[in-house]
């Protein structure tokens, strides 16, 4: 179980994909304007990028490796990253209309997010077990969603305050993110 713990935790803050690896950047950018639709976008990221990992990780393991299918492994992940979240989408539509809303167009291209893609491609890379595996897909949604979390309420905060003209915007939004990978490299030792 510490195992398990200090997977997550590795993954969530020290080896977070979107600070160390710049990945999901996009998205965070666009969706952290708003709280609300940061919160969604992390509940969204919460759900289903564990799922996502998981089943590619089982498909690489338990399909493709097998078969010395590996050459398949890209047309495998492309299949399951295109269905899976336009079915979420569909799902949220049908039961959270209000969500579904605020997120808007970027919710059936959250399987072509770079994050989800290379939380996979990672994920088999460096698992060496299911239990690993597990840790590895909940400590990046969870490290995902802690720093759009953060970003969105660090940037609700910024438009209050007053702020140099070069500095507005997007300038104060990537050095806002710097910061925020600077802080986590304090935590490489854990990982």
């Amino acid at each position: 179980m510490t195992t398990l713990f200090s997977t997550i935790l590795a993954a969530a803050l020290a080896q977070n994909l979107l600070l160390d690896g710049l990945l999901g950047l996009c998205p965070a950018l666009a969706l952290s304007r708003r709280h609300d639709v940061a919160a969604g976008m992390a509940l969204l990221t919460l759900t289903a990028l564990p799922i996502l990992i998981l089943l590619g990780y089982a498909i690489q393991v338990g399909v493709l490796r097998p078969l010395g299918a590996e050459s398949l492994t890209l047309i495998a992940w492309a299949l399951l990253l295109t269905t899976l979240p336009v079915a979420a989408a569909t799902l949220l539509a049908r039961f959270r209309p209000g969500l579904q809303a605020l997120l808007g167009a970027y919710l059936p291209f959250f399987g072509f997010n770079c994050l989800v893609l290379g939380g996979v491609l990672l994920t088999t890379v460096r698992a060496e077990s299911l239990i690993q595996a597990v840790g590895l897909a909940l400590g990046t949604a969870a490290g995902y969603a802690i720093v759009l979390l953060m970003l969105s309420a660090l940037r609700e905060r910024l438009a209050l305050t007053p702020v140099p003209a070069a500095m507005r915007g997007g300038a104060a939004t990537l050095v806002t993110l710097g910061l925020l990978a600077l802080a986590l490299m304090g935590l490489r030792g854990i990982g």
